[in-house]
């Protein structure tokens, strides 16, 4: 690996370094842990959201083709 290179990923591990430390006690961390609570609880509710629905089309379907015999 020549030096270039090395530097460039030394600048890149202690700039993850500071963007990590920003994100744990910079202004706003409180704001932003708050943001990927309601995203994480968003997602998990659609998701959910979705499975009941296609259980029910599936369930219409099997009964409404039961019906038709």
């Amino acid at each position: 690996m020549d030096l270039k290179q090395q530097a460039k990923d030394q600048i890149e591990k202690r700039l993850k370094k500071v963007e990590g430390f920003i994100a744990d006690q910079g202004i706003g961390s409180n704001y932003l842990d708050k943001a990927k609570t309601i995203q994480r609880n968003l997602n998990l509710t659609l998701l959910a959201v979705s499975v009941v629905t296609i259980a029910g089309v599936v369930i219409w379907t099997l009964n409404s083709s039961n019906k038709d015999d």
